[in-house]
């Protein structure tokens, strides 16, 4: 399983660069990110590896608000079945608390999905 990293970032120029840039100095690869901004900003990434991604910016003094395992699905690329996963999890009284897209192929759509409750998650979509 994936693991979900969270960094609380102030509103400015150059704050998602300098996490970004940390984490490419330790060789560091983001696999996937969002990120979102208001007042405060925040960034969500999985990385290919967690451990020297956590340490990397620990020794850079940027505070990790959480960092948790999280859930990685393939959704059809059809209508509606975002719909339809994020339906099955509300009846097993899973809160989704990020999603997003890692890539399409011919699957269908690669996503991570942070929820409260991991095992009830995975129960629910049949993982």
């Amino acid at each position: 399983m994936p693991t979900e990293i969270v960094v609380s970032l102030t509103n400015k120029p150059g704050a998602l660069a300098r996490v970004a840039e940390t984490l490419g100095a330790a060789g560091v690869n983001i696999q996937c990110a969002c990120y979102a901004t208001g007042a405060k900003g925040a960034v969500r990434f999985v990385a290919d590896n967690p451990p020297k991604a956590l340490a990397a910016l620990k020794a850079a003094r940027i505070k990790v608000k959480q960092a948790k395992e999280v859930l990685e699905a393939t959704l059809a690329d059809v209508p509606g079945a975002l719909g339809a996963a994020a339906r099955k999890l509300a009846k097993a009284r899973v809160n989704i608390e990020a999603f997003y897209v890692v890539g399409a192929g011919a699957d269908g759509l690669r996503c991570v999905i942070a929820v409260d409750k991991l095992e009830k998650a995975k129960a629910a979509l049949g993982q």
